[in-house]
C-alpha cells in the first residue's frame, strides 16, 4: 500500500499504528532476480532499470509521506530498516513494544529458527548485504543511479568501483542507520540516535 494513503486511516482509528519498512534498493532488485515467483531477467537491462526506477519513486514517495505522517503522529508511526534486523530477537521486541503488544506473544523459537539466532552478527549482517557479491557490478551502478536519493536517505554507500562493492570487509553503512529502532524522529531535527 502507497504510505500516503495512511494519513486517512490514522485519523479513522485512533489505535491503530504504521510502519514503513525500507530495505537497500540493491537487496530489494536481487531479491526480485532471484525469487521464483518474481519474473524479472537478470540479463534483460532494460527490465532491470524500470524496475528499479518504480521501486526507488515509490520509496522516496513512501518516505516523504512517512515523515510528514511522524510529525502529524509521532507515536503511532514508525520508519525502519531490513538492514538494522542484526539482532532480530531483540529488534522485534522492540517493536512489539511500539505497537503495545505483549513480547511473550513474540514466536521466539520460530524467529530463532528461520534466522539463526546462533548465527554471529557479522554472518547476519552479510547476508543482509549479500547483493554485494550476487549482483553484477553494471546492475549495481545502473541502482546507484536510478536510487542515489534513496540509498543516501537510507544511510549507506554508493560504490565507487567493483572492487569497492566486492569488499565486503568494509561497511555499507556511512555512519548509522538512520531509521535504526535506535533513533528517534524529532521534527524540528530529524533523527536522533539513543
Amino acid at each position: 500500500m502507497d504510505f500516503s494513503y495512511i494519513d486517512k486511516l490514522l485519523q479513522d482509528n485512533h489505535r491503530l499504528k504504521a510502519i514503513l519498512l525500507l530495505r537497500d534498493p540493491r537487496g530489494v532488485l536481487s531479491s526480485h532476480i532471484n525469487a521464483k515467483n518474481f519474473r524479472l531477467n537478470r540479463a534483460d537491462a532494460k527490465s532491470l532499470a524500470e524496475d528499479a526506477e518504480v521501486l526507488c519513486s515509490r520509496m522516496e514517495r513512501d518516505i516523504k509521506a512517512a515523515k510528514s505522517l511522524l510529525v502529524l503522529y509521532p507515536t503511532r508511526v514508525k520508519i525502519i530498516q531490513y538492514e538494522d534486523f542484526d539482532d532480530p530477537v531483540r529488534k522485534l521486541k522492540k517493536l512489539y513494544s511500539f505497537i503495545n503488544m505483549d513480547a511473550g506473544r513474540l514466536p521466539l523459537k520460530l524467529v530463532s529458527k528461520n534466522h539463526n539466532v546462533a548465527q554471529s552478527s557479522n554472518d547476519r549482517f552479510r547476508d543482509m548485504f549479500s547483493y554485494r557479491t550476487k549482483l553484477d557490478w553494471r546492475t549495481v551502478q545502473m541502482l546507484d543511479s536510478h536510487c542515489r536519493n534513496v540509498i543516501l536517505e537510507l544511510g549507506l554507500v554508493q560504490y565507487k568501483d567493483e572492487k569497492h562493492l566486492r569488499n565486503v570487509s568494509q561497511s555499507p553503512i556511512i555512519d548509522a542507520l538512520p531509521y535504526s529502532l535506535e533513533a528517534h524522529y524529532q521534527p524540528q531535527f530529524g533523527f536522533l540516535f539513543r
